[in-house]
């Protein structure tokens, strides 16, 4: 249920290996500069929420789950949407600052930073999709998540064609951001019939 981004990086690997040696390392560096929000707010809300929600799902309380549920993705609101405009303002100057010396050129830093603001795109998407699918599990629903995540996987691969012919390896990273996107579509949709 949660394996699709790494299944897209994985793919955006293959994909992107066909444009040459940089291509390869601008998504790789810019993935690792949005896995930083991801952990610190999407990973840690998912933590603190599981807990809430498997209580409540046990005692079979689905209006207590739905309000923890509901203030986890207001928290995980407050917390990435900031981050996402300040990754979208200021990705230049933070990949100069982490990355911008010996082989890695100005050339490389405005590279890496076009594919970070095309993952930026989906970066609440990808915390909520975190807060989401242990919350099916807390509900001992596995099958969800895992439709989902094949359907976004699916439309991932599918973007990649057209995005990759109209705007390059960047369009990879949006690519793995609209799955992201439908990812947490799904999930919403199908936990509020749920619950």
């Amino acid at each position: 249920g949660l394996s699709v981004t790494q299944i897209s990086i994985l793919v955006d690997t293959q994909f992107a290996s066909r444009y040459g040696e940089g291509a390869v390392s601008y998504l790789s560096f810019a993935f690792r500069l949005i896995q930083l929000p991801i952990g610190l707010f999407g990973v840690a809300l998912a933590t603190a929420n599981l807990a809430a929600v498997s209580r409540h799902a046990a005692r079979d309380d689905m209006e207590a789950l739905k309000n923890n549920v509901a203030r986890a993705v207001r928290l995980a609101a407050f917390l990435t949407l900031p981050a996402t405009a300040g990754l979208v303002v200021l990705r230049e100057p933070i990949i100069r600052l982490l990355y911008e010396h010996g082989c890695f050129t100005h050339e490389a830093t405005r590279n890496t930073a076009r594919v970070l603001l095309m993952y930026t795109l989906g970066l609440f998407a990808y915390a909520l999709v975190k807060i989401l699918v242990p919350t099916f599990y807390a509900l001992g629903d596995t099958k969800i998540p895992v439709r989902a995540s094949m359907i976004a996987l699916v439309t991932k691969i599918a973007l990649n064609f057209p995005l990759k012919w109209l705007i390059g390896y960047a369009g990879l990273a949006l690519s793995t951001s609209i799955a992201a996107i439908v990812n947490l579509a799904l999930l919403s949709l199908w936990l509020r019939k749920k619950v």
